[in-house]
């Protein structure tokens, strides 16, 4: 494709008051910045501005990320085909928005077809190849059909983000061995499902790839009242470490983000209906956006981290930093 995606948002980063004055250094003298990355900042934060403003008036104090734009540049994607695992919304839409500005092919696995072809028509609308591919990955054979479809739809495979898990809440003593079963099943098994399906797609074609999964604070630390999910999600972290040791030799790289609270859709809505009460304000600013997750995973897929395997990175907002104890 002749049209270069690999500067962000020029226009506005010389409005911003934290980037006043700055041109990547790959456009200067050049035309103004492409209309499609302009259009996904305007995906991307359109709806997260309303967001904070209403916040701001019941005193939690969150921060539009106005140096994104900056950052996204420094991704180079360009010709590269990514894979989007739960990419229909949340985390993985925005992963997939993030991937297609820095100049990626996407295509979106999801368990419904509707939000993932969504996602897919907004990248097609800017002339991005995209791909929806409905199917559930928690299936072995399901989950290496959607990689095959993806490397096929694309014309290759460059990185994996894998997004899917889901927590069940109850204590220990109550849980029931179905529910232990699923919560392994969406949250550890399924994982193993996609890895070694794309690391054998990258191995058979001798070529090199980057995997990202997206695990949980819960795997770190105790897990009170959602056990199931812990267990499984610390199990994760110790399917990152071996496959990123067994994969280094054919190039091959894997890597977690670890989210704390997250402010997904999701969660706006059972803040919205009551089944969850709304944190308060300390809580409420130190949630990540879907936007920082899916950054945090931008950056261990792209070549900036090309030495960084087998490492799982926080992003809490500092939360875990925290000195556990209340002082008077």
């Amino acid at each position: 494709m002749a049209r270069r995606y690999n500067t962000l948002l020029v226009r506005n980063a010389r409005s911003s008051p934290d980037t006043a004055g700055f041109v990547p250094p790959q456009s200067r003298g050049r035309a103004a910045a492409d209309p499609f990355r302009r259009r996904i900042d305007d995906l991307a934060f359109g709806s997260l501005r309303a967001q904070i403003e209403a916040d701001n008036e019941v005193g939690c104090a969150l921060s539009v990320p106005t140096k994104r734009a900056r950052a996204i540049s420094r991704l180079e994607f360009k010709d590269k085909h990514a894979l989007v695992v739960g990419g229909g919304r949340g985390i993985g839409r925005a992963a997939a928005l993030g991937l297609a500005a820095a100049g990626a092919d996407v295509a979106l696995i999801d368990a419904e077809a509707e939000p993932a072809e969504a996602v897919a028509a907004e990248l097609r609308a800017h002339e991005r190849t995209a791909a929806a591919i409905c199917c559930d990955v928690t299936d072995p054979e399901q989950a290496a059909d959607g990689i095959a479809r993806a490397r096929s739809e694309l014309g290759g495979l460059d990185v994996v983000i894998n997004i899917v898990g889901s927590a069940s809440w109850a204590p220990l003593l109550e849980l029931d061995e179905e529910t232990w079963e699923r919560d392994f099943a969406v949250n550890l098994k399924h994982h193993w499902y996609v890895a070694r399906s794309a690391a054998r797609s990258w191995i058979d074609s001798g070529e090199a790839g980057a995997l990202c999964v997206v695990g949980s604070i819960s795997g770190v630390f105790s897990s009170a009242n959602h056990g199931a999910y812990g267990a499984a999600k610390a199990g994760l972290l110790g399917l990152v470490r071996t496959a990123a040791e067994e994969w280094w030799p054919h190039n091959i790289r894997v890597n977690a983000v670890i989210p704390g609270a997250v402010r997904t859709p999701r969660i706006e809505a059972s803040w919205a209906d009551g089944s969850v009460p709304r944190p308060d304000a300390d809580t409420c600013e130190r949630m990540a956006l879907p936007e920082d997750i899916a950054d945090a995973a931008l950056f261990l897929v792209s070549d900036l981290a090309r030495r960084v395997t087998g490492q799982s990175l926080v992003v809490d907002g500092g939360t875990s930093t925290k000195f556990p104890y209340v002082l008077s």
